[in-house]
């Protein structure tokens, strides 16, 4: 939504009204009742924003960030001096995990995963794309976690060159009874297959949930169903872990 000749206390009073008026709105599915919340992030356009990609990266964080407030509010964008400094600090560990894998054994390299969180990847698209390259060049394989989450999801695939995506659970656990959800994935998994993307169901608890990520064409399940968190070493040495009983010692168990 852009408005146009408004300053920005009009805008925070008119995004304020939106939020209460979809606070207040309810409506009727197969008999249930549901809410229905906004979260809105303003963004003044000026010329901070050199293309249109960068001034909507900004709006989605800023949206964010007024889910992370508590939902049903409003957040007006503003690059601080704390974000300015936890980016270098991003770019230091970019170089660090660089190092480590330089002293990898290409072999090695080919057989990690390394997941980037949709949410953390649009605060800084390009630092993340440049991050995401050079861990390719190192041969190693990108997932995009909790897909589905952000606010412009499908756009973020034209910038982030990743091999994996990984299915908010949100849309997961509640795959059974809310058709709305099942719409949704249906949706995530058809574009991972246009654009050739091996996709992941997190949050997996129940049989009845993995047979249906099974129909649905999911290519692999993440949740407590398939093993509860262990540590590290009981994974390598083949011991039992968590409530599961026998499960497979990889993190990421394909449905097929």
């Amino acid at each position: 939504m852009i408005l146009e000749h408004c300053n920005e206390k009009a805008a925070i009073h008119v995004a304020q009204q939106i939020c209460d008026k979809m606070e207040s709105f309810r409506f009727v599915h197969n008999n249930h009742r549901f809410r229905i919340g906004a979260s809105i992030g303003l963004v003044t356009m000026d010329k901070r924003w050199p293309t249109a990609a960068s001034l909507m990266q900004a709006a989605d964080s800023s949206c964010f960030a007024a889910k992370d407030a508590g939902r049903n509010r409003v957040h007006v964008f503003c690059d601080t001096d704390h974000a300015i400094r936890t980016r270098h600090g991003d770019r230091a560990f970019h170089d660090y995990v660089c190092g480590l894998l330089e002293r990898l054994e290409p072999l090695y390299r080919t057989k990690l995963c390394m997941e980037i969180t949709e949410t953390v990847a649009i605060t800084n698209l390009t630092d993340a794309s440049l991050f995401i390259e050079r861990l390719k060049n190192f041969g190693v394989r990108i997932a995009l976690d909790d897909f589905g989450a952000g606010a412009s999801s499908f756009g973020y695939l034209k910038n982030l060159d990743v091999d994996v995506l990984k299915i908010d659970g949100q849309f997961i656990q509640d795959l059974l009874t809310d058709p709305l959800d099942e719409v949704a994935v249906r949706c995530f998994v058809d574009v991972a297959n246009v654009v050739g993307l091996q996709t992941v169901a997190e949050f997996v608890a129940q049989e009845e949930v993995l047979a249906k990520v099974k129909e649905l064409g999911i290519d692999f399940a993440q949740g407590f169903l398939l093993h509860r968190p262990d540590d590290i070493g009981n994974l390598f040495n083949g011991k039992p872990g968590g409530a599961c009983g026998k499960y497979n010692t990889e993190l990421l168990l394909t449905t097929r």
